[in-house]
């Protein structure tokens, strides 16, 4: 399974089953398809040259024209992207000596290889008991005392009137099977994601503008306590950008279990409230908003004190677990545990295919050039769209009209 939106930004920290254990990796799946690794390897070496383009101090004007400046700090950025393919194929070489130590989980030794993944863990153990955390969390956008969302720029409550028809949607996304019945055991949940109040979720994401997103409130398991109520998110999904490319189609209403799928694959023994249902002849992924949700704030990693190389490093073997489905083989994901789970076949195949186009040397070397030379061609696309932008409202025109004119 590919992640089809592989870049650094796409990393982050996710809860685990027991709402103690955490994990961190690929946390958006919004693309996922079934379609080669290269997909994904090319996507994201593209998305790290890009990223460490836009750091260095280059003027928009320089941006924009094809000249060596521009190339030349492109090519100063081979040794990130490099970091990025190497140590994803290291981990695809001795995929068979893996261990769940060689995991980005609670208490694995490999945190320690990437200090800025390990300060989120730390971050997060910080944090009081999860009871006031929960409090804390929900009283951002909830008012406890109605068990109602707050009005405001990013939440829009709902009518009364809606919580029928979200009801019966939440019932399918119970009736497709959340992790989070099978933890709690729980057969009977008429109560348990019982809807409270429903909103219509504003500004959110980039590729994501347009579709619709809701959140949510749920009663809990104890009907007299809101600070057991939940917030899950309806996101709407439509076809994978992999699509067009795979010779695969997916049916519309069945977008949503695409992505579930994808996420489940990957991560068996998190994101509890995964899964999907549809609405409004809409198809939706469902995940529970976590307080535990984060990642790496890319732009404080550092080009020369080797932050953003070990970044890099830590997203390509990141990337290599999901492809392989590497993944705890107990619900307590334990680092104690020696073995993991993992798609011996996906090694194989990706190992046999290093082999067949040249060795991993030729390989590493045709995905650098790609890569710089694509985004080469991006971030001087982006300038070029920034300063037709700034053309259109200086002379009040529409940007189609400044495509054409100027």
């Amino acid at each position: 399974m590919s992640n089809g939106d592989c870049h650094p930004e796409n990393f982050g920290l996710m809860e685990g089953i027991n709402h103690d254990n955490l994990v961190w990796g690929v946390n958006d799946f919004d693309q996922s398809f079934h379609a080669p690794f290269t997909y994904d390897l090319t996507r994201g070496a593209t998305g790290f040259a890009v990223a460490c383009m836009i750091r260095h101090d280059l003027s928009e004007k320089k941006k924009r024209q094809d000249t060596r400046e521009i190339r030349a700090v492109a090519d100063q950025c081979d040794s990130f992207v490099n970091d990025f393919i190497s140590s994803y194929i290291d981990v695809v070489q001795h995929a068979d000596r893996l261990t769940l130590n060689d995991m980005f989980i609670s208490g694995s030794s490999m945190l320690k290889r990437f200090t800025m993944v390990d300060q989120l863990f730390k971050d997060k153990r910080k944090m009081s008991s999860p009871d006031a955390q929960r409090a804390w969390f929900l009283k951002k956008g909830v008012d406890l005392s109605t068990e109602k969302f707050i009005p405001s720029a990013k939440l829009d409550p709902l009518p009364i009137r809606s919580i029928r028809l979200w009801q019966a949607a939440v019932d399918q996304y119970v009736y497709h099977g959340p992790k989070e019945l099978a933890r709690t055991g729980n057969t009977d949940p008429r109560n348990y994601f019982k809807v409270l109040d429903v909103a219509r979720k504003k500004g959110s994401g980039t590729g994501s503008v347009g579709l619709e997103r809701y959140w949510i409130l749920v009663q809990g398991q104890t009907s007299d306590n809101p600070l057991d109520d939940r917030i899950i998110e309806f996101k709407q999904e439509t076809d994978s950008v992999l699509e067009r490319y795979s010779g695969l189609q997916v049916s519309n209403q069945l977008e949503g279990q695409r992505v579930a799928e994808g996420e489940q694959l990957a991560y068996p023994y998190s994101n509890l409230f995964y899964s999907w249902a549809n609405a409004m002849h809409k198809s939706f992924v469902v995940r529970g908003r976590s307080m535990y949700k984060t990642d790496v704030d890319i732009s404080t990693l550092s080009l020369t004190s080797r932050s953003f190389g070990a970044y890099a490093r830590a997203a390509g073997r990141a990337l290599a677990l999901y492809h392989m489905r590497v993944s705890c083989p107990t619900p307590d994901c334990s680092p104690l545990t020696s073995r993991v789970d993992l798609d011996h076949d996906v090694a194989d195949k990706i190992r046999n295919y290093l082999k067949h186009v040249g060795g991993v040397r030729e390989f590493t070397s045709d995905v650098i050039q790609f890569a710089l030379e694509e985004a080469v061609r991006t971030v001087r696309g982006h300038a070029m769209l920034l300063s037709e932008v700034d053309y259109a409202r200086q002379h009040k025109v529409g940007i189609c009209n400044v495509t054409l004119s100027h």
